[in-house]
């Protein structure tokens, strides 16, 4: 296993677009921020994005999947920061796994969504076939803990030819 850092910066909205090929209201962050070994990622929820999920009626909730969706996407920019991913740049991303997740607070239009991680990603390769994890990810909104999530893999595996 190898652990690489991802750099310092700042990523804006446009060049997110650049990084992930999500769109519309399936892309989850606004900007990212690494800096002091730290990553942050925010997202304005926006009320498109809670359409048709109201538990109560009159008020749209953010799905906690999706929040688990914003995590990974945190993490796929994080592993376009990194250094020592040579090789990597010919492979397809794709999630692989998410691990225990503790959700505390429902997530509303209007909040302003921050993921917050450690920067060093964990690699280990097995027959070809690459995995990147995360360390834990906290979700906030303001002071307040929203989510935990254990851990994320992304798995680099050839493309399709």
């Amino acid at each position: 296993m190898r652990v690489v850092r991802a750099n310092a910066s700042m990523v804006g909205l446009d060049e997110i677009k650049q990084i992930l090929f999500h769109r519309g209201p399936m892309l989850l962050l606004d900007s990212v921020q690494i800096h002091n070994g730290r990553a942050y990622g925010r997202y304005k929820v926006g009320n498109q994005y809670c359409q048709n999920h109201e538990p109560l009626p009159g008020l749209p909730l953010m799905r906690g999947v999706d929040i688990t969706e914003a995590g990974f996407q945190l993490l796929g920019v994080l592993i376009s920061k990194a250094d020592g991913l040579e090789g990597l740049d010919r492979k397809m991303f794709v999630a692989r796994e998410s691990g225990a997740s503790k959700f505390a607070r429902p997530v509303r239009v209007g909040d302003d969504l921050v993921l917050e991680t450690d920067s060093c990603i964990n690699m280990a390769e097995a027959s070809g076939v690459w995995k990147l994890t995360s360390s834990r990810i906290i979700a906030m909104v303001g002071p307040t803990r929203v989510a935990a999530i254990d851990f994320l893999v992304i798995a680099a595996v050839d493309r399709p030819v």
